[in-house]
């Protein structure tokens, strides 16, 4: 479901409801300065629970927008952790809470990038999954902060990022406990969806189509079994050996690069799903399964089109 999200509002009778409902904690009032060291307004920033809420000011004091960022998963747990599992019916009991306690009108609030993910239990060292992520449709998964890896960057509409919730939250997960998000970078990515604004949340298809999407980005992961196991006599030892090194991936992608019609990266990548399912214990098949399952039981029915490729 949405994690983290930011969303933007600059409607000035919303902006001064919510302003007025004063249900929040100052944190800051801070000035905003010219290059001549002249006062040009003010931002003014509140906590609402675990959420930010900056409303910024003119000159003269007045209100001119706002923004709320922060984790609506950690708002259902009062702030405190993001391991449990968040359903629809969670989201929308949280996006009830903004509107009851903010005063706020779901369709002035703009959404601006967000991260869509779930929590699974997978029966595999998730860090052995996790730093044996190499790529998805030709973006190197690279080690961020933590246990965890991130596709792509900023520049890319959207990024998957994985890693293990246990290592960062030990008291609210269980060992095995697995995150998979994906990271909205552009507005474009999700208004061609159809959302735009807070209320859209509510929708489920809406929901559909977001989960349909990240299994979609999923099934294009390039993850290598860990339980692969050949005898280096066999034939498919030494692409068990490469594929199972990042740099390998990462010079098939320059390749794709520097010749657009080779299919290098494509074969390897089928070859690899084969060796993972004769060699190995079909590792990544058997984790989108769980990401099926975990998704239908979050929205509380069964729903999902995307099928597992062969």
């Amino acid at each position: 479901m949405v994690d983290y999200l930011s969303v933007y509002c600059d409607d000035k009778k919303e902006i001064y409801k919510v302003y007025n409902t004063r249900c929040f904690e100052k944190i800051s009032e801070k000035r905003i300065y010219n290059s001549k060291s002249i006062i040009t307004g003010y931002i003014h920033q509140f906590k609402f629970h675990n959420l930010l809420i900056v409303f910024k000011l003119d000159k003269r004091s007045v209100l001119q927008c706002a923004y709320i960022k922060g984790s609506l998963h950690y708002l259902f747990n009062d702030g405190l952790h993001n391991a449990n599992n968040f359903s629809y019916k969670d989201l929308k009991e949280t996006l009830d809470t903004l509107t009851s306690e903010l005063k706020i009108n779901l369709e002035k609030w703009q959404l601006k990038p967000f991260e869509y993910g779930l929590n699974i239990q997978i029966p595999f060292n998730v860090d052995d999954v996790v730093f044996n992520t190499f790529s998805e449709q030709k973006k190197l998964f690279l080690d961020i902060k933590g246990n965890s890896r991130k596709s792509g960057d900023c520049r890319n509409d959207y990024s998957l990022k994985h890693y293990n919730k246990y290592f960062q939250f030990k008291d609210y997960a269980l060992k095995n406990t697995m995150r998979l998000e994906l990271k909205v970078n552009k507005t474009r990515w999700y208004k061609n969806i159809g959302i735009k604004t807070l209320k859209d949340l509510y929708s489920l298809e809406y929901h559909k189509r977001l989960i349909n999407k990240h299994i979609e980005y999923l099934n294009q992961v390039i993850v290598y079994d860990a339980l692969i196991e050949i005898d280096d006599k066999n034939k498919f030892y030494k692409y068990s050996k490469d594929y199972s090194n990042i740099n390998f991936w990462r010079k098939q992608i320059k390749i794709s690069k520097l010749n657009s019609k080779s299919k290098l990266y494509n074969t390897h990548f089928k070859r690899l799903k084969r060796l993972s399912k004769e060699y190995g214990c079909d590792m990544w098949n058997v984790i989108l399964m769980h990401v099926r399952k975990r998704y239908n039981e979050l929205l509380g029915e069964e729903y999902l089109q995307v099928v597992n490729p062969n």
